[in-house]
């Protein structure tokens, strides 16, 4: 697959080469449906913070992807990767955060929730046995090592 904007190639590959490790945030927006989530975010050491004050902690694995980076940046997270199912909450405690649905979409064989975190809509994609009403509050966690950063002006993935 090719992908392009404005007559220039953006990344050549595989499909999944392309949904598993985008060269820029065009890309990772563009391959996937729901589209990746995307957060401005500050990186201090192995500390993320959102616009709205929540923080997640990084992975060794990705603070190596990373290579000393700080700062301002973009993380992105695929809805797949958004977890409530229990064993994961259990696993990534120290991360869990919160939200209140404000939309579903039944799909079949799975779900999609629609909430505000960070200050962004975010969609969490989940099983058809994770079903959420319009108003729930609701716990989750980001997968840590499957967050993606892109350089917040050139859009550049660095992980």
């Amino acid at each position: 697959i090719v992908v392009m904007r404005d007559g220039v190639v953006q990344q050549v590959g595989k499909p999944m080469e392309l949904y598993e490790h985008p060269t820029n945030k065009f890309v990772a927006g563009f391959i996937g449906s729901p589209q990746m989530n995307f957060y401005p975010v500050t990186v201090q050491g192995n500390l993320v913070r959102f616009e709205t004050g929540e923080t997640i902690t990084l992975p060794d694995l990705i603070l190596a992807k990373l290579n000393g980076r700080e700062g301002q940046m973009t993380l992105g997270i695929r809805g797949e990767d958004i977890k409530l199912d229990e064993q994961s909450l259990s696993l990534y405690e120290k991360d869990k955060q919160t939200a209140v649905v404000e939309n579903t979409e039944i799909m079949g064989n799975e779900n999609n929730l629609y909430f505000t975190f960070g200050g962004q809509l975010t969609v969490a994609r989940v099983s058809k046995y994770e079903v959420c009403q319009i108003g729930d509050k609701i716990e989750f966690a980001f997968t840590p090592s499957r967050v993606h950063f892109f350089d917040k002006d050139t859009e550049v993935c660095y992980v």
